[in-house]
């Protein structure tokens, strides 16, 4: 198989694991929102919870599934790290939608940059660093790229997850986005 051939059919396997990803997330999301209404009302909390956890998982784990179900049938560039963030995207995109109701459009999309889209973004980029580090150690290649992009990548992405999510349990990073949304609005 040439090297063209095995790149796209790397991308198609991206392709289907972002959208059985997709199709898992939009589940996640409709069985949470109609949890609310159509569920008796000791079953609502327990199916949103399940809901919940489910949707956060798949946000957190997108680029982990999608990312080397590529990679390892020959799929490698931008267009890699594309289709394992399109999760994330679309999710953010569905939230900013969702506030356009009570918000302005402004608003809306600044709270597309909030601290759980930042911080799964954060997890995908390491996540993603970790997989290439493994591919690329696996196959050894002589004169390839070597280890020290990707660990530090999916180390860096850690260490700001860490500020993001951890630092202070995460109030600094809200009073720095508090502090933005003040000075814009």
């Amino acid at each position: 198989m040439s090297n063209a051939q095995e790149n796209g059919n790397g991308f198609k396997f991206a392709w289907i694991a972002f959208l059985w990803a997709c199709g898992f997330m939009a589940a996640c999301k409709i069985m949470y929102n109609i949890a609310w209404y159509e569920f008796a009302p000791g079953m609502h909390k327990p199916v949103t919870f399940v809901a919940g956890v489910l949707l956060f998982a798949v946000l957190a784990l997108a680029p982990a599934i999608v990312y080397p179900i590529g990679r390892k049938r020959g799929a490698s560039g931008p267009l890699l790290v594309l289709v394992s963030f399109l999760t994330l995207l679309i999710w953010d995109a569905w939230e900013v939608y969702r506030v356009t109701e009570f918000f302005t459009i402004g608003e809306s999309l600044y709270y597309g940059l909030n601290s759980v889209f930042i911080a799964a973004v954060l997890a995908g980029i390491s996540e993603m660093g970790a997989w290439e580090a493994y591919f690329r150690k696996k196959e050894k290649k002589e004169g390839g790229p070597g280890l020290m992009g990707p660990v530090l990548t999916a180390l860096a992405g850690l260490a700001l997850l860490y500020v993001v999510m951890f630092w202070n349990l995460g109030q600094s990073w809200f009073y720095i986005y508090q502090s933005g949304y003040r000075a814009l609005f």
